[in-house]
C-alpha cells in the first residue's frame, strides 16, 4: 500500500471535499441497510463524513457488513444515477487522495463506478487495491486511474465488506469510518 502526503488541492473536482462547508451532498452511503453517513463535526472543530454501522446483515450461519461509501455526487445506485456524478475526461489519468480513521477495521478497496455514455456502469481499479486497516488516528492515502474512451461521469467508491462469525462478531451497530480531505484531479494538474 502506498501512502502519500504530496498532493496539491489546487484542481479538485469535489466541491466540498474538505467538508469544511455544510453541504455534504457529493457523499453518499449505498446499502444503506447495514450503514447510514452523515457530516459530523469533531471535538476540535474538524468537518468530515461519518460511515456508520447501524446493522449486521444476516448471511445464514454468519453476518456480514456490506456497504460502500461514493464520493462524487452521484444519487441512487441505478437507473439514472451516474448523471449527477463527476464528470470525468476520456482518456484521462487522475489522482484521487482521503484522510480516514475509525473503528471499522478495514475498508477492502478503493475503486471508482463509472457510467459510461451508452447509460451502462462499470468499475474501474485503482491502485488502492487492497484492504486498508483503519486506525484510530488519521491516516492520508493516495492512488490513481485512468479513464477509458467511453466514460462519462464517475464516484469514487470506498467499499466495506465483511463476513463474520454470529458468535464472535469484529463489528458493531455504532462502528465507523471517517472519510475527511477528499481530493480528484486530473494528474498534473
Amino acid at each position: 500500500m502506498l501512502v502519500l502526503t504530496g498532493m496539491s488541492f489546487a484542481a479538485n473536482l469535489l466541491k466540498n471535499g474538505d467538508l469544511e462547508g455544510a453541504d455534504a451532498s457529493e457523499f453518499t452511503a449505498i446499502w444503506k441497510h447495514t450503514f447510514t453517513s452523515y457530516l459530523i463535526e469533531e471535538e476540535d472543530g474538524n468537518r468530515c463524513v461519518k460511515f456508520e454501522v447501524i446493522a449486521l446483515e444476516d448471511a445464514g450461519e454468519s453476518q456480514r457488513l456490506n456497504g460502500s461509501l461514493l464520493i462524487g455526487g452521484a444519487k441512487g445506485w441505478y437507473g439514472d444515477v451516474g448523471k449527477d456524478a463527476l464528470r470525468l475526461r476520456p482518456n484521462t489519468t487522475y489522482e484521487f487522495g482521503f484522510d480516514v480513521k475509525g473503528t471499522i477495521k478495514y475498508f477492502n478497496h478503493a475503486t471508482f463506478d463509472v457510467w459510461l455514455k451508452d447509460g451502462t456502469r462499470k468499475n474501474i481499479k485503482t491502485s488502492i487495491d487492497k484492504r486498508v486497516p483503519l486506525t484510530q488516528e488519521w491516516v492520508r492515502y493516495e492512488g490513481e486511474f485512468t479513464t477509458d474512451d467511453t466514460i462519462q461521469t464517475a464516484v469514487l467508491k470506498l467499499n466495506v465488506y465483511t463476513d463474520e462469525p454470529k458468535d464472535n462478531p469484529i463489528h458493531k451497530v455504532g462502528d465507523y469510518m471517517l472519510v475527511d480531505n477528499v481530493v480528484i484531479k486530473e494528474k498534473g494538474r
